[in-house]
């Protein structure tokens, strides 16, 4: 597998992996990224934010870095093996990983409430927070 995905921050030391597509890579964006991250009490070393110039290596991209959670915004895992249509804003479990999917972060930004349904049934029960 050859790596096509570029790391924008992080430390992945409790294995959170977040994916934005290159459109969505904008420094208000990574402002809101951050933002929501640090509402859900999680330090820079905990994940890593990657981009995905070309969201079909996303499952690649899975495989490769092995993480327990993954935040895909506006990035789809459709393809034969994962055909499912999962709902957005609405955590689930595939082969073992944690999954979350949200629009993309500028959709999420423009909207408040799509920024309330990631936080409410999405990012609240992911990790966990009261």
């Amino acid at each position: 597998f050859k790596a096509s995905y570029e790391i924008l921050k992080g430390s992945f030391q409790q294995k959170i992996l977040i994916l934005i597509s290159k459109e969505d890579n904008l420094p208000e964006n990574q402002q809101l990224l951050e933002k929501m991250l640090q509402a859900c009490k999680l330090q820079e070393a905990d994940y890593q934010i990657a981009m995905l110039p070309n969201t079909s290596q996303v499952l690649g991209t899975i495989n490769h870095l092995q993480p327990e959670t993954v935040l895909l915004f506006g990035i789809h895992l459709n393809n034969e093996a994962f055909n499912a249509q999962k709902k957005l804003y609405a955590p689930f479990r595939f082969n073992n990983i944690k999954f979350l999917l949200s629009n993309t972060l500028t959709e999420v930004s423009a909207n408040p409430a799509l920024k309330s349904s990631l936080w409410t049934t999405g990012l609240k029960p992911l990790f966990n927070i009261q």
